[in-house]
Formats: structure tokens, C-alpha cells, sequence
């Protein structure tokens, strides 16, 4: 949840494992959402649960490349409100995309790298239903999303990288992440920036498209947890983790079909300070501070 508004963000998942015989698993997870975001000219209020059965796949390695596939299907049943422009329309949604996904680990030298490469795809055939759109019949991925029609395929990709910058134990973090989709999309499916996750300084998914990049570079310093613990309290604590950081986010999330009045894309970008910390293996926590510094509607600079 949001703890300063509670009602901006309120989510309950639940997640369940079983191994499978060949070192893989089944996945089974519920996602029950309420939430409240405000890109850019309207408020969506998104609630609703989400049922998702995944298989996990270990593959072999190849080289240093440790990965593995995931494939399975989510059931989604969502209730969509968005307000813009003075007018309400309720949209609610019954879907049933396919997903794949694989992931990869490997390092080199002084390099550990993380990806991810995702699939979506929806049929039309899957969720065609017709429901009451602001008092007319109305396809319902129409009216959630002009010119939506519920067939779409989603392409997304995350890349983590990690540098150690000599052997003074400062380290060099960076991300690169991006969408691309085939047609105009509901929400729940656009790439969401702002917010903690994505572009630092902003309100959560203040900014949401069909296409959208995200770049991110945060340098690290080194774990001061042995200077701590030489002042008493951190070792009382058990603190094996005491580090700051600066960082800067920058993205941008554009819209297919955007509808008149509406802005075709959007930029964010901000930067600011952190600092993390870990205790023995019982917890660990991150703070950030962050500055925008492009101007929008929902956030002055």
C-alpha cells in the first residue's frame, strides 16, 4: 500500500510453488487490486483480482548464461472507472492472456547482468463480451480503450547490470527497460512509469503507453556496516548492510491512437539519494529522496 494515501495503491497477493519432477515448478498465484493512479488528464480507479497458473522451466546453461522459461496463463477480472473531462465511464474487464517469459543470468569480470524478455498475447476470440458503456452496448475492451479490441500481443524487456568500480567496493548500477505492443491496449497491459519501481520522484504510474523505454544509473558506495558497528549500535543491531547511493531515472511512455486532446507521449525523468540497509538476515529496507526535474500536469518540478 501507499502509507501517506492509502487509497492510491492497495494490493493483496497470494503465491503458491510446487516442484516439478524435471527441477522446475508450478506456479499459482491471486493478485486482489484497488487502486488509484492519475496519468496524465484523467483518474483510474482499477479494481479487481487476477488469477495466474504458471510452469517454470529450468534450461540448460549455456556458458556462464544460467536461464530459464515460463509460460502459462492469467485469468483477469477487473473493474475499471476512469474519470476525465467532467464524464464517468466504468469499464469492467474479462480476459484471458497467454504469457512467456524468459529469464537469463550471467558475469563477467567485473559485470553481473540480469534479463528478462516477456510475451503477451490476447485473442479477441477469448474476451469478446458486450457490456453497458455510459448507457450504450459497447464492446468491452472498446470501451475500456478506444480502438482496443481485445486481440493484442505485448513484447517487454528488462536488462540489470551491475559494475564493480575498482576494488574500493564502490559499484555502478544501471537499467534499460521497454515495451512494445501491436495495437492500443487497456491499462492494465500499457508499461506504468512514476513511482518507486520506475522513475523515482513521481506519484505511481503517472505516466502509462502502449511503447515506453526507461533508462536507470544509480552509483553505489561502499557497505559502511563494519564503520557502524565500531560505534556499538550497529553491532547490537546485527547491521551487515549500511550503504548510499545517487541515482538518476529517466523514461518515456507514448500511446497508439491517442485519443483528441490527449497527449501522445510523455516524458519523465528525476534523480536523488538513498540509502539501504540490512540486518543480519531478519530485514532490510531502502529509503530514496527523489527530485523531479521534468515538469507535468500531476508534478511541477
Amino acid at each position: 500500500t501507499a502509507p501517506e494515501t492509502t487509497r492510491q495503491a492497495r494490493v493483496l497477493s497470494l503465491n503458491y510453488s510446487v516442484p516439478a519432477d524435471d527441477g522446475g515448478a508450478w506456479l499459482g498465484y491471486l493478485v486482489i487490486s484497488d487502486s488509484l493512479v492519475e496519468p496524465l488528464g484523467a483518474s483510474v480507479i482499477g479494481q479487481g483480482n487476477t488469477l495466474g497458473l504458471r510452469r517454470a522451466l529450468t534450461l540448460p546453461p549455456v556458458g556462464g548464461l544460467n536461464h530459464g522459461l515460463t509460460i502459462g496463463v492469467d485469468f483477469k477480472d477487473l473493474k475499471q472507472q476512469t474519470s476525465a473531462g467532467g464524464g464517468t465511464i466504468r469499464a469492467p474487464l474479462r480476459y484471458l492472456p497467454v504469457v512467456a517469459e524468459w529469464s537469463g543470468s550471467w558475469s563477467q569480470a567485473a559485470v553481473s547482468s540480469q534479463a528478462t524478455l516477456g510475451l503477451t498475447l490476447a485473442s479477441r476470440a477469448l474476451g469478446q463480451r458486450t457490456i453497458d458503456c455510459a448507457g450504450l452496448p459497447a464492446d468491452q475492451f472498446e470501451c475500456a480503450r478506444r480502438n482496443a479490441d481485445g486481440s493484442f500481443a505485448v513484447l517487454r524487456a528488462d536488462l540489470h547490470q551491475q559494475w564493480k568500480l575498482g576494488a574500493g567496493g564502490w559499484q555502478l548500477g544501471s537499467r534499460l527497460a521497454g515495451q512494445l505492443a501491436s495495437g492500443p491496449l487497456v491499462s492494465g497491459e500499457q508499461f506504468a512509469l512514476g513511482g518507486v519501481e520506475t522513475v523515482r520522484g513521481y506519484r505511481e504510474s503517472e505516466a502509462n503507453g502502449e511503447q515506453a523505454w526507461l533508462a536507470s544509473l544509480e552509483l553505489r558506495a561502499p557497505n559502511l556496516a563494519a564503520l557502524a558497528a565500531l560505534g556499538g549500535l550497529g553491532k547490537t543491531l546485527g547491521l551487515t548492510e549500511l550503504s548510499a547511493s545517487a541515482f538518476v531515472d529517466a523514461a518515456r511512455a507514448e500511446s497508439i491512437d491517442a485519443a483528441v486532446g490527449q497527449p501522445t507521449g510523455v516524458s519523465l525523468a528525476g534523480a536523488g539519494l538513498g540509502l539501504k540497509l540490512r540486518v543480519a538476515e531478519r530485514a532490510d529496507g531502502q529509503v530514496d529522496l527523489a527530485w523531479p526535474l521534468r515538469r507535468n500536469a500531476n508534478t511541477p518540478t
